[in-house]
């Protein structure tokens, strides 16, 4: 039996399948199968895995059932001690898988290892730059992390995470009714019974696609909602005071969507902070609170087109900055080298 099984569920995803099977297939650990559940798909999927010949891939059929559905098919079908998951259009480093076996094999103790997550845009570009200075999701909670996955899904990605077989023998699997929320309910699950541990590498890329923050954030938000009441349904007394807190990550993170949006959704984003703050007042003195809130302000003044125009201006001007430093700095090691020489002679 293989060591890992990686469950993928795909729903006519053909445009970035390829790239994302070949970071797969090109892994330093080779000891896994991969359980793809093709989703109802009506592009040529079968085909084209029929066609790689791989034996460690196992296509398996249903009508649409969603993605907890599809990824519930997989690890009822999976065989490996460890099983992970990989969307179909996210990435992964090629030491990925590597380095989380190695995690879960020296830690019996750990019942899930996840790392860093790394945002690429539809071309696989990293998304860096002034508007998405933070292209990586960095959390480090570890051990004991139920205070922080109650708070919010620190994994990030659910293509980052990798797990016992056994959790979910003792928890169960994917809860069918949520959409969004089905992969940090599941965390949460773990999280209350299992220690976790991080890997302080991006070794995921995840996929954002350019209408990712404005389809349909009401319905993942109230699908976030429900999942904290049932979340806090099962919680123990000494934790229910973490609620508001969630409550609270979870408006602040809508309002810097609204913000993200490409309709700059100003007043919507200071109706979501502001709810936010009511529930979770600690937030108001972060640094990324202040920021937000400098934001959504500077919206309202300028107004979308005349806020774009001022990122886009400050973008030009610090990229010519940064290239006439890097050119003092190419300049000043030149001279400094030719002084060097001058004086050995």
């Amino acid at each position: 039996m293989p060591k890992v099984s990686v469950v993928m569920t795909a729903y006519n995803a053909m445009a970035y399948l390829p790239q994302t099977m070949e970071t797969l297939l090109w892994q330093s650990f080779t000891d896994f199968e991969l359980v793809l559940i093709n989703n109802g798909s009506t592009d040529n999927i079968v085909e084209w895995v029929t066609q790689l010949g791989d034996p460690r891939i196992k296509l398996i059929s249903q009508e649409n059932r969603g993605i907890p559905g599809g990824l519930n098919r997989g690890i009822a079908h999976a065989q490996g001690e460890y099983i992970t998951f990989l969307d179909a259009d996210d990435l992964w480093d090629p030491t990925k898988l590597e380095k989380q076996v190695r995690v879960l094999d020296e830690n019996p103790e750990v019942g899930l290892v996840y790392n860093w997550v790394t945002l690429i845009d539809e071309h696989s570009r990293d998304m860096g730059g002034l508007i998405h200075r933070h292209s990586i999701v960095k959390f480090h909670a570890e051990g004991d992390v139920r205070k922080q996955i109650l708070e919010q899904d620190i994994i990030g990605c659910g293509s980052s995470a990798m797990v016992r077989r056994v959790c979910f023998e003792e928890v169960g699997v994917f809860d069918p009714s949520f959409t969004i929320a089905a992969d940090w309910d599941m965390w949460v699950r773990i999280g209350l019974r299992y220690r976790f541990k991080v890997i302080k590498e991006p070794l995921t890329y995840y996929r954002k696609h350019s209408n990712s923050m404005t389809s349909n954030w009401q319905a993942a938000m109230q699908d976030c909602g429900v999942a904290i009441e049932k979340i806090f349904s099962y919680v123990s007394p000494e934790l229910q005071y973490l609620k508001n807190y969630s409550y609270g990550r979870l408006y602040f993170y809508h309002a810097q969507q609204r913000v993200r949006s490409i309709e700059r959704d100003s007043h919507e984003a200071s109706r979501l902070y502001n709810k936010a703050i009511s529930y979770s007042p600690q937030l108001a003195y972060s640094w990324k609170s202040m920021r937000l809130n400098f934001t959504i302000n500077l919206l309202k003044l300028l107004g979308a087109e005349r806020y774009d125009k001022l990122i886009k201006l400050s973008q030009l001007l610090v990229f010519n900055a940064t290239k006439k430093l890097a050119r003092l700095t190419i300049s000043f090691g030149g001279n400094r080298k030719l002084l060097s020489n001058e004086i050995v002679k």
